[in-house]
């Protein structure tokens, strides 16, 4: 597994053959800008017009000392500084069998692979004057290789019509660093009873991208005189591999132990073979076997594992030999863990009973990352063979269960845009997840449909672990947006390296919206008169929304043909949606008497506010009070005074309204004394206002009394308009003889029902 010291690098080569491309583009910037520097540049002189001049360039990224397994960018750029269009050319890269190439990926420029392996060969496209073209190749140091190593990598680009060829090859170098494997030691001593004796193997320089290999076995020295059966070892031979990044591994080496008294034997184990690394200087280790009176202690294995609040780890401690006093051997660990055990104690008795300590990681609550802590031993005894013997340390490399970040509970919170209402608010809290090294300021940005209170918590290495609340309240915003979820995220402002980069929880608030949309109108219902003055027969009433609009709401007015609404089309936006408008309405005088009329002005919404779109029209119902009156008009002035046997008074006769059918009026004279000419009138709708002439007139009855005579003329209506139909008006009349005049009273008007 290649393991990467690029953050952001490694991931791309995961992805599809585009994010190569994405990559480079960045890694290109970075070029222009100084952070990947081309180690080589030939940069032509100026040439005659209508040439071509191809500048080949090369860089590589990383730059620095790199190592086996590690991924590598090459970059192949170049650019036509002539006036004139390459047609195509001949790119060749040398690459070194060190470095192994996986994708070649052209830009700006098309390329056709024709070579047949190693060098590389394509055939490009035309590119333009004054255009630049890259090819970038991607691959890795040969994770097998065994020395350290300047590895040189040259392109040449031919062009048939290029007029300066001094600038056509570019090189680059890598340094290649390879790790070293060796023994730390070039002895050990072991005793008979020591069933499998670790031997460490340390890697010099660790390769953090590759693992390495190295074959070990044992080879006979003196031990190799005894019979096969006596030996005191098991010949072994195997490969190790060693971890990218380890800086050590231990290998186990058979001891038998025959309990029989020969005295020291001794036999090595080398080092051989390796891939991925070199040998050190160290590649053999003798052992001595010791026989069972030697004095030693044995320490197995000389390095553990262990995590905070997790696995914890044993060792072994035994003696090499049986001492003649109590043996006491005083365990001291550092900081960063615990042991079992403080003091050991062997004997004549238990010298052979192995004893284990059991290492723990003490857990700090503090991002450490993975650290190493050594646990050292001293011995005392009256045995002067014991006394200040020499033990070996116990690395302990610990895994740290700490991880920089936040806890937020709960993760998800309602509100309510009501104001001054129990669910306007809510509250949640922060607690951090292990002790920072400095204050960590954490700031919550909520965005502009939220409010948040305080504006920034701050921890510190005592109050870490106490949570801190943080109290949500909705803005109340007047745009009727319907119930939304809004995201509160959070910032960290440290100067603790692991919280800096530290990725932060958000919080969902769900946002029950308080406003509605709708349009308001002023009044419920209007009232309007008929009236030859439009200005006087006008009335009004105001139109706003009731939220904010998110677009441009248009309301459109409708009405029967009778009325007339100024303006017809109101709009509102997010600046006036509660300013009213007003509306004016009137109706039309239309000369004809009618009973109640209702009418109704629908407002229609329409609007890119998909929540205003969807509303319904909104009616405003008119009532309209008639102007017109029902009856008779006469062209005759009052009083009207008849003389018996004078001339017939002639007059005008018409309706006072429009009605909706014939209107026929006869004339009723209630005695003979009376003449009316016509006895009929007849009115259409068309003709209503139109004078119709007749004649009145009194007979000399030749009784000579002199005195006056009350009479009455009854003008009876017929029609099939309801409110003429069955309509009786009453005239009086009063005669006079030729000795005077009396008045004549003016009509009454009545229905006959």
């Amino acid at each position: 597994m290649h393991r990467c010291k690029w953050t952001t690098w490694l991931p791309l080569f995961l992805f599809p053959f585009l994010a190569l491309c994405t990559l480079w583009g960045g890694l290109h910037l970075a070029q222009l800008s100084g952070a990947i520097a081309p180690l080589a540049v030939a940069q032509a002189a100026a040439l005659d017009d209508n040439t071509v001049d191809i500048v080949l360039t090369q860089s590589v990224f990383p730059t620095g000392t790199l190592h086996p397994g590690e991924l590598v960018l090459l970059n192949l750029t170049f650019t036509n500084t002539g006036s004139t269009v390459m047609d195509s050319a001949i790119v060749e890269d040398i690459i070194p069998s060190e470095l192994i190439p996986r994708n070649v990926v052209p830009s700006g420029i098309s390329i056709t692979d024709i070579s047949a392996g190693q060098p590389y060969r394509w055939q490009t496209g035309a590119l333009a004057a004054g255009a630049r073209a890259s090819i970038l190749i991607d691959g890795y140091i040969n994770p097998d290789l065994t020395t350290s190593l300047t590895i040189t990598n040259t392109a040449t680009m031919t062009a048939a019509t290029d007029g300066n060829t001094s600038n056509n090859q570019a090189q680059v170098t890598l340094n290649v660093q390879t790790p070293t494997v060796s023994f730390n030691t070039t002895r050990y001593a072991v005793n008979e009873d020591n069933v499998q004796f670790p031997i460490e193997v340390r890697v010099t320089n660790p390769n953090p991208y590759a693992s390495l290999s190295v074959h070990y076995s044992t080879i006979d020295k003196s031990a190799q005189s005894q019979p096969l059966e006596l030996r005191d070892f098991t010949p072994i031979s195997k490969t190790l591999v060693i971890s990218a990044g380890y800086p050590s591994r231990q290998i186990l080496i058979p001891i038998l132990d025959d309990n029989i008294s020969e005295g020291a034997e001794q036999f090595n184990v080398a080092l051989s073979q390796p891939k991925g690394a070199g040998l050190g200087a160290t590649t053999q280790v003798t052992l001595t076997i010791i026989d069972d009176d030697s004095a030693g202690v044995n320490i197995s294995p000389s390095s553990v594992e262990v995590e905070e609040a997790g696995a914890t780890a044993i060792y072994s401690v035994v003696l090499q030999s049986q001492p003649v006093a109590q043996v006491a051997i005083d365990i001291m660990a550092d900081s960063a863990v615990t042991t079992s055990q403080n003091r050991l104690l062997f004997d004549s008795l238990n010298w052979q009973t192995v004893q284990t300590v059991t290492v723990t990681a003490i857990d700090d609550r503090i991002v450490e990352g993975i650290q190493e802590s050594i646990i050292r031993h001293t011995v005392q005894s009256t045995d002067h063979n014991y006394d200040n013997t020499t033990v070996a340390d116990v690395v302990a490399t610990v895994r740290d269960d700490d991880a920089a970040g936040l806890t937020v509970t709960p993760s998800a919170l309602n509100v309510s845009e009501e104001p001054n209402v129990l669910s306007a608010t809510a509250a949640y809290s922060i607690v951090l997840k292990s002790r920072p090294t400095a204050d960590v300021i954490v700031q919550p940005a909520s965005g502009d449909q939220l409010h948040t209170e305080p504006v920034a918590l701050t921890f510190t290495s005592a109050n870490w672990n106490i949570p801190q609340n943080v109290v949500v309240t909705a803005i109340d915003d007047a745009v009727a947006e319907g119930d939304s979820t809004a995201f509160i995220a959070h910032e960290i402002v440290t100067q603790d390296p692991h919280y800096a980069d530290a990725a932060t929880p958000d919080v969902a608030v769900h946002i029950a919206d308080n406003d509605m949309p709708g349009v308001i109108i002023s009044q419920q219902e209007i009232t309007v008169t008929e009236s030859a003055d439009i200005r006087s027969a006008t009335e009004s009433y105001s139109v706003s929304l009731a939220s904010q609009p998110m677009d441009l709401v248009t309301v459109t007015i409708a009405a029967a043909s009778a009325f007339t609404v100024t303006p017809s089309v109101l709009h509102f936006d997010a600046t006036d949606w509660k300013v009213p408008q007003s509306v004016s309405v009137s109706v039309k005088d239309d000369d004809v008497v009618s009973d109640r009329q209702v009418g109704k002005l629908l407002h229609t919404v329409s609007s890119n506010d998909a929540r205003y779109a969807e509303l319904s029209p909104v009616e405003l119902t008119v009532d309209v009070i008639d102007n017109d009156v029902l009856g008779l008009s006469y062209t005759i002035t009052s009083p009207l005074t008849l003389t018996e046997g004078g001339a017939p008074l002639a007059y005008q006769l018409s309706l006072e309204s429009r009605p909706t059918a014939d209107v026929t009026v006869t004339a009723v004279i209630s005695n003979g004394q009376l003449t009316i000419t016509p006895a009929t009138f007849v009115f259409t709708p068309a003709d209503w206002n139109t004078p119709q002439e007749g004649t009145i007139g009194a007979a000399d009855n030749q009784q000579g009394n002199g005195g006056a005579q009350f009479d009455q003329i009854h003008f009876t209506m017929a029609s099939a308009d309801p409110h003429y139909n069955g309509l009786q008006q009453d005239l009086d009349v009063v005669i006079l003889g030729s000795a005077g005049a009396r008045t004549v009273y003016l009509p009454v008007i009545r229905k006959l029902r």
